[in-house]
């Protein structure tokens, strides 16, 4: 099994609305996802890495809002 994973960095926290790079593989180009407290998700701009958007659907479910920093992986 081959296990997947990105980073992600808080780029602006405004108004309710959480700005986060993510990373594909750690050190690929980077998309930008928005996830509002509400719980609303917005894509900014995708990753030119990430073909078929498979890194920021989990960047949408596996980015902790409270934390700055940090890593999403899967298999």
């Amino acid at each position: 099994m081959h296990k997947t994973m990105l980073k992600y960095r808080l780029v602006k926290r405004e108004n309710g609305k959480n700005l986060y790079e993510y990373m594909p593989d750690g050190n690929g180009r980077p998309g930008l996802v928005a996830l509002h407290d509400n719980g609303t998700r917005e894509i900014v701009s995708d990753s030119p890495d990430d073909f078929k958007r498979v890194y920021m659907s989990h960047a949408f479910s596996g980015i902790d809002i409270n934390k700055d920093v940090g890593i999403v992986a899967w298999y």
